[in-house]
């Protein structure tokens, strides 16, 4: 139901989604006269058929109330993320089974309207690997700033150019899926509070090394506070 377009395409089909919103928010509008219908204690018996019965659907009100047909064959209306975002309020946004094409171009239809969204959750795991040219993306994004708050992902190859991003220091915790010696040998370096890693190997000599660097800027932490 949910569809992302990039910009050119936004302008293209400019029409077609703002009429395919307001049929939406029509949608909408019925499911709250539904539900305030149902509870009210006047209705009795017609009260219980409604509670008995399942609310339309939006594809079922689409095709049963609405033309959304094209040559004989049912058409449910797609319904663009940057035109419902900026139409509808949204307090928690779950990104999941996203791969590096599909994650802009969600991302830089939330920056196109900058929403207020109080919770996100990027949990891609093994759909996404961040390449060196998304630093720069991740820096520029004001979807990042503050309101990613978790972050899966399936491997990351530049921790430390990733990691270290100053916009994470506070706010994000990290699951990588993994990561191989090198890698791990440089996690000291980020600015993240939180990181775990699935899978990975490393020598039990640079792992105590690591792990008392790690211990040791944690005891000057403390000490400082």
């Amino acid at each position: 139901m949910i569809c992302v377009r990039n910009r050119k395409e936004r302008k293209e089909f400019e029409e077609v989604d703002l009429k395919n919103m307001r049929l939406f928010n029509k949608y909408c509008r019925y499911r709250r006269l539904f539900a305030k219908f149902s509870k009210n204690p006047r209705n009795s018996g017609r009260s219980l058929e409604l509670k008995a019965e399942t609310a339309e659907t939006f594809e079922y009100y689409t095709v049963s109330r609405h033309s959304c047909s094209n040559s004989n064959k049912e058409i449910i209306p797609l319904i663009e993320l940057h035109w419902f975002l900026a139409r509808t309020k949204v307090n928690r946004l779950y990104l999941n089974r996203c791969d590096r094409r599909n994650l802009w171009n969600i991302v830089d239809a939330i920056d196109s309207i900058r929403p207020d969204i109080r919770h996100v959750s990027v949990e891609c795991g093994k759909h996404l690997q961040f390449e060196l040219d998304d630093i720069s993306k991740i820096e520029k994004s004001n979807f990042f700033d503050s309101d990613a708050s978790y972050i899966a992902v399936k491997s990351c190859p530049f921790v430390v150019e990733t990691l270290t991003i100053e916009k994470f220091r506070e706010t994000t915790r990290w699951s990588i899926g993994y990561l191989d010696e090198k890698q791990i040998s440089k996690l000291p370096q980020a600015v993240v509070r939180y990181i775990s890693v699935d899978k990975g190997h490393i020598n039990l000599r640079e792992f105590l090394q690591v792990s008392y660097f790690i211990f040791d800027n944690l005891h000057m932490a403390l000490n400082r506070q």
